[in-house]
């Protein structure tokens, strides 16, 4: 009996100790920095996702021109497809810059 009394009074403290860390940790900059990076980190695979989607509809359309079919269609998904392209590059450079701006900021 006294050493499962023990047990749970150990695990008891274990569990404060664990919850003091947590509490910690979820209320220091790190953590604000570290929810940054996390969120640039999202951000930048999804400009990457879209940026490969629109070189895909590239390559198909100027496949499609390749191949005699220029119509409305191919030349507006070619030219849709490049718009698509340089705005991710665009909103990917200022992202960029916006982590550094936060991480600057974080450090002062």
């Amino acid at each position: 009996m006294r050493t499962e009394a023990k047990t749970s009074t150990q695990s008891l403290t274990f569990s404060f100790e664990i919850v003091e860390l947590f509490s910690f940790f979820f209320f220091t900059e790190l953590n604000t920095i570290l929810i940054k990076l996390l969120f640039y980190c999202t951000i930048q695979y999804m400009y990457e996702l879209i940026k490969n989607i629109g070189l895909g509809l590239f390559v198909n359309g100027s496949y499609a021109i390749m191949n005699s079919d220029v119509n409305l269609h191919t030349i507006s998904i070619t030219a849709g497809s490049i718009l698509i392209m340089a705005t991710m590059i665009h909103f990917e450079k200022r992202s960029k810059q916006w982590m550094v701006n936060q991480l600057y900021q974080s450090s002062r």
